[in-house]
């Protein structure tokens, strides 16, 4: 089965300001979430309850990454 995904306004302008190899690669992912919406290495973060430091390190380091590319 395949789902349908719809990308808000924001977020596409948020992907603009991003560099063209990155955005590739972010809806590259995101394309693949049609077919496959909880692959293997997903992980699903709860809101309510307080991450661990690994965790909330996993996402600082992937934004911080993110952020040297768009340079």
């Amino acid at each position: 089965m395949a789902y349908s995904i719809n990308i808000k306004k924001s977020v596409e302008k948020d992907l603009r300001k991003l560099p063209t190899s990155v955005i590739s690669r972010v809806i590259e992912a995101i394309e693949n979430l049609k077919d496959d919406p909880y692959p293997r290495q997903s992980k699903k973060l709860n809101p309510l309850r307080k991450h661990t430091g690994s965790e909330l390190e996993t996402i600082a380091s992937f934004i911080r990454s993110m952020r040297r590319e768009k340079r």
